[in-house]
């Protein structure tokens, strides 16, 4: 994609992109509420060529915003956008940003599914080299923290 991608153009990039890219997330989350947890790594690369689609939609959309800035430098980079758009590239616009701001929502979403996986890991490993106790109290951040036992299941 150019720096002088046409509007129409640009528009059904990211909006295809974006779709693309909340299918995936959807996608994810299917695989999250599977147990054992799937491994997710091709799930990963998908994820990562589609975020490379979407910045290059967002570089054109910058050389876009810059253009419409020039010509009114008094519009918010939103409203600059919109105004070079026809009504179905607006639009397209519009639901892109619903799209990417779903996505969102959903990345946010799996993280903190991924982080609590992962904590009930370390804290499973914890109790097998015998570092967990049944004293659990709440550290600055609110996350539970257990005092240390002199017992390992790990050497039994």
């Amino acid at each position: 994609m150019t720096p002088h991608t046409p509007p129409d153009q640009l528009m059904r990039r990211l909006h295809t992109a974006a779709g693309d890219f909340r299918g995936l997330l959807e996608h994810e989350a299917e695989l999250l509420r599977q147990w054992p947890l799937p491994d997710l790594w091709p799930l990963h690369d998908d994820k990562l060529r589609q975020m490379r689609e979407l910045e290059q939609c967002q570089l054109a959309l910058d050389g876009l915003t810059r253009q419409a800035l020039a010509r009114e430098p008094a519009l918010t980079p939103r409203a600059a956008v919109a105004s070079l758009l026809d009504p179905a590239s607006r639009q397209l616009w519009e639901d892109s940003l619903s799209l990417l701001a779903e996505c969102q929502t959903l990345n946010a979403g799996h993280g903190a599914v991924l982080g609590r996986q992962q904590q009930a890991t370390r804290q499973s490993l914890d109790l097998l080299r015998g570092g967990l106790d049944q004293a659990m109290t709440y550290g600055r951040q609110g996350m539970r923290q257990h005092a240390a036992r002199n017992l390992s299941l790990g050497r039994a």
